[in-house]
């Protein structure tokens, strides 16, 4: 793996977000502390991702800290970047805590008419009714909360959705646990949606949209927060010293190119905060083209570029876009495609083969494809030599005849998870191979969409099952027509 863009977000005084790219999938892992020693490290992430983002947490305020980013490939294949690192916020001092044990507790915030975020942690006892939101002026009952969150009596979490507390996942909560609160709020439009998070957790969508409560419909400002619990206590904070502000956009960082080749290319980078991703591209800065939105929220982003010209230079455009709707822009960044124009072999009930750079060790073979009909019989894999039936492919994914994608493992075909496929569609293949230990993992893509594990330490076909080197790529089929192109294996 090339490790690349590696970067500290969200810095502050307890926590920050490191983030990085590599040029094919891997595991993710930060090994940190106040020196090149680190001496702590997080968690591993398991799942195999070329776009990188871990949460440290428990850090102390004002401090520099050094860390170093690790990511192993489905070989097992250790890559671990250079030693970086970045210093924490200072410490910062709540307005005020509130508890309250049935009786109301108010604080007074900015005055806000417009579009605005809020954020405050709060803690519960168990299976209690406790809530916080924001309100025009104290708030000295129920009615009084226009957008409010409730820890309720059923042990879960919720939100006010005009007559009724709702949510959009069942979100359990634990007593004496700290939650963060955000509540990105459209004050003229009467909406509002909820977020919670928990530690370096990711956030969890409460409710997106969601109206005022119904006898505050046409409410027309906000400035207080009101915090009441009917059984048991609640305790809220606004820990970041203003509980409600102006929304800013997300703030972009390590925009990168990786993958590129004669027609295509991977963009990569970074927010500050969860929002969504497009890319703009090119010819000049003018643009003309753009990626289809990935509304996903996220904070590590990655957008695949195609059908680019060979040895062309292009411009591109990273873009996010919170869930209050704040447009964040990068600057215009430059690459070049290769220059050598792919390869593309056609294959009807016939054998078609090209030869790749003999592989002898572990390797990448990465390859496009696109399947003539929707239930077809189509297969392409690697080889020891020109592939004439299909026992010779040693390593081999499958368009098969029920219409999902498949890939050999020892005697039969299999998958880790059933992946459709449509007549006409291009889908990226890429295959991790360990020779010695005759196995591999497959992956395939289509568009921007994320890659999808085919199948994880498979084995050689079975009559290859010792096979050594490998430096071919076969096709062929049964029904239908294959066409393969910009085969590469590095």
């Amino acid at each position: 793996l090339v490790i690349s863009a590696v970067s500290a977000s969200g810095l502050g005084p307890n926590g920050a977000t490191i983030n990085w790219i590599t040029d094919a999938s891997g595991d993710s892992q930060v090994v940190y502390g106040p020196t090149s020693a680190y001496g702590s490290a997080t968690t591993l992430v398991a799942t195999l991702s070329s776009s990188h983002g871990v949460a440290l947490t428990g850090l102390q305020p004002s401090t520099l800290y050094h860390y170093q980013v690790k990511s192993k490939n489905a070989a097992g294949v250790l890559t671990a970047s250079g030693d970086f690192s970045f210093m924490t916020a200072a410490a910062t001092t709540a307005p005020g805590c509130l508890s309250s044990a049935g009786t109301w507790k108010n604080v007074s915030v900015t005055s806000q008419a417009g579009v605005l975020s809020a954020e405050f942690d709060g803690v519960a006892t168990a299976k209690m009714d406790g809530m916080a939101g924001l309100s025009n002026g104290p708030a000295s009952a129920y009615s009084s909360l226009a957008a409010a969150v409730r820890f309720n009596n059923a042990g879960f979490i919720d939100a006010r959705n005009g007559a009724a507390y709702a949510a959009a996942a069942a979100v359990p909560y634990t007593a004496g646990t700290t939650y963060h609160f955000r509540l990105l709020v459209n004050v003229p439009a009467h909406t509002y949606t909820a977020f919670v998070s928990q530690g370096g957790s990711a956030e969890t969508l409460l409710g997106g949209g969601y109206a005022f409560r119904t006898e505050q419909a046409a409410v027309s400002s906000l400035n207080n927060v009101g915090v009441y619990a009917a059984a048991g206590t609640i305790g809220v904070c606004a820990p970041t010293g203003a509980a409600a502000r102006a929304p800013t956009p997300p703030v972009i960082s390590a925009v990168a190119s990786s993958s590129v080749g004669s027609n295509a290319a991977m963009i990569g980078w970074t927010t500050d905060k969860a929002a969504d991703t497009q890319v703009l591209y090119g010819p000049t800065a003018a643009y003309g083209t753009a990626t289809p939105l990935g509304a996903t929220m996220t904070t590590t982003h990655s957008a695949s570029l195609s059908g680019l010209t060979a040895g062309a230079a292009y411009h591109y455009q990273a873009k996010s876009r919170d869930a209050a709707g704040n447009l964040a822009v990068s600057s215009d960044f430059t690459f070049t495609t290769s220059a050598v124009a792919p390869v593309c072999l056609t294959a009807a009930s016939v054998w078609v083969n090209t030869a790749l750079p003999s592989q002898s060790g572990s390797f990448t073979a990465s390859f496009d494809a696109v399947p003539s009909a929707p239930k077809m019989d189509g297969v392409a894999g690697l080889s020891k030599a020109a592939a004439a039936g299909y026992a010779s492919l040693a390593a081999a994914v499958r368009f098969n005849n029920t219409g999902f994608i498949d890939a050999r493992n020892g005697g039969a075909y299999a998958a880790a998870a059933s992946i459709p496929y449509v007549a006409g569609g291009n889908y990226h293949f890429r295959l991790v191979v360990n020779v010695a230990a005759h196995t591999y993992s497959a992956y395939v893509k289509t568009g921007s969409n994320p890659e999808q594990l085919i199948g994880g330490g498979y084995a050689f076909r079975s009559e290859q099952a010792t096979a050594t080197p490998l430096n071919n790529l076969g096709i062929t089929t049964s029904a239908g027509s294959l066409t393969v192109c910009g085969a590469v294996a590095q």
